[in-house]
């Protein structure tokens, strides 16, 4: 299974932690702050969320655009990429 096929397997079972522990560390298929929204999406996923608070912030923001910009590359069968990225 690849790692995509594997993505695909986390957001089809509602596994968004999982997902994002894959998807996270893609780098061709993603730019520069679609990567910075997945990073900082998984990380407040494993805990550090507060730390992103303090820096002033929004994590549900951040993770719900991580969540959207993954559904659409890999749920929508029409191929299209999303633009879902937040600016920091």
């Amino acid at each position: 299974m690849t790692k995509n096929q594997q993505v695909q397997k986390y957001l089809a079972d509602s596994n968004l932690k999982g997902a994002l522990r894959i998807a996270s560390k893609f780098r061709l298929a993603f730019s520069k702050e679609q990567q910075k929204t997945l990073q900082i999406a998984h990380e407040c996923l494993c805990g550090k969320a507060d730390f992103y608070r303090q820096l002033g912030i929004n994590t549900r923001e951040v993770t719900m655009a991580a969540e959207t910009l993954l559904n659409n590359v890999y749920l929508k069968s029409n191929g299209v990429t999303a633009e879902t990225s937040i600016r920091y």
